[in-house]
């Protein structure tokens, strides 16, 4: 027993992990077992989550049930989520994304930055809207991107299809005049923006 935390962690545990051992033949969680041990059976639908943020701590007093999402909150409430370049998904290091946001603001284009980058077109885009690396756009002090880019308005793409529909002008006729791509002009003409 740990006297400064109260936490119960096994001899050999490797500090941040979670403890396994073998329980009933079966291999489970050490704090799952101490739960069951001093509770009965975990609810269906529940986990065992951890007041004391020590994965390897199987103190009962330390634990408690609840759902998934309880546990998802615990952890990013108490900071414990991995973010940036820290996280194992991360395809950019924290200066790349200062790059990207800094040539995007500076006029160049969501497809010319994410293959300069060699990274995908949506990734820069979440990049300068705000959803992905938001604490970079906010320490550059640079505003998210909107998030609606259409150039056309419903009223200009309802005299679109009015005129498309008339056959006095082709998709790329409009494509051209509108400057957008024509396969904007045929989502258009089916309905499928608005």
């Amino acid at each position: 027993m740990n006297e400064s935390t109260d936490c119960i962690v096994d001899p050999g545990a490797t500090p941040g992990e979670y403890t396994r051992v073998r329980s009933s033949g079966k291999g489970d969680y050490a704090h799952r077992v101490a739960w069951i041990e001093a509770n009965g059976p975990i609810p269906p639908g529940l986990v065992i989550r951890h007041r004391c943020d020590n994965p390897p701590c199987r103190n009962v007093a330390h634990l408690l049930l609840g759902t998934h999402a309880d546990n998802v909150a615990d952890m990013v409430s108490r900071g414990r989520n991995a973010r940036g370049e820290d996280h194992g998904m991360a395809k950019l290091a924290e200066d790349e994304v200062r790059r990207i946001i800094l040539a995007v603001h500076g006029g160049g284009t969501v497809c010319e930055v994410a293959a300069q980058f060699g990274v995908h077109n949506s990734l820069v885009s979440l990049i300068t809207t705000g959803k992905a690396w938001r604490p970079v756009l906010d320490e550059l002090g640079i505003p998210p991107r909107p998030t609606d880019r259409r150039k056309l308005n419903d009223g200009t793409e309802a005299i679109i299809r009015q005129r498309y529909a008339t056959g006095s002008v082709s998709q790329i006729g409009l494509s051209r005049e509108y400057g957008v791509s024509q396969r904007t002009i045929q989502k258009i003409i089916k309905g499928r923006r608005h």
